[in-house]
């Protein structure tokens, strides 16, 4: 699942649903699912590295990135609670932290080759999954999840600024926006002070 042309499989589908089952089963199940969060997070800490700034933007492969991002959501999913708990609050956050940086990642470099004119054209089978709106909205979307697993997550004010002032285009921020609405219930903790106007007003 995490090879960059597993998505091209004729039936990837049926795969997926398939490791989803393996991971469920125990106890070989809980061991296989740190193994397979652990290779996420590899890619991940590999692609939040590469930001637009002092690197070559043309080496990553944004469908594949997006689809690490999604591959760690369908993880979590197939966790116990218990587990999926412990993923996202271990050492300080730092898997939900990461989601974060890998997201503003992903915007620096958009940001970048909006501004060179080096936005390559996405192939016809990578379309839906390498177009920006879906891919942020996508990323906004498990970002939230895996900060609303646990109430030790949370996000603070310049995190979230930092993100308004990355999604410069009016849809960027209306994507925002909708992730600061959904946030504001209960499925994801912002720090004490943190409200939708602190970030807007900016």
């Amino acid at each position: 699942l995490t090879h960059p042309d597993s998505s091209s499989l004729k039936y990837y589908d049926h795969l997926k649903n398939y490791v989803a089952n393996e991971l469920r089963l125990e106890p070989l199940g809980s061991i296989q699912r740190e193994l397979f969060m652990d290779s996420c997070k590899l890619a991940l800490k590999a692609n939040a590295r590469i930001s637009g700034s002092n690197t070559n933007t043309d080496i990553i492969d944004e469908s594949h990135a997006l689809r690490t991002v999604k591959l760690t959501q369908f993880i979590l999913e197939s966790c116990s609670s218990k587990q999926a708990l412990s993923m996202v609050t271990s050492d300080e956050a730092a898997l939900a932290i990461l989601l974060f940086q890998e997201l503003v990642a992903y915007l620096n470099r958009l940001a970048e080759l909006t501004a060179t004119h080096l936005l390559r054209k996405p192939s016809s089978t990578n379309n839906n999954e390498n177009h920006h709106p879906a891919a942020l909205s996508e990323r906004l979307n498990i970002l939230r999840y895996a900060y609303g697993l646990s109430d030790e997550a949370t996000m603070s004010s310049e995190q979230l600024i930092h993100l308004w002032d990355l999604c410069e285009e009016p849809s960027d921020r209306e994507a925002l926006m909708v992730f600061l609405a959904n946030a504001s219930s209960n499925e994801m903790k912002l720090s004490v002070g943190t409200s939708v106007e602190d970030v807007t007003v900016q």
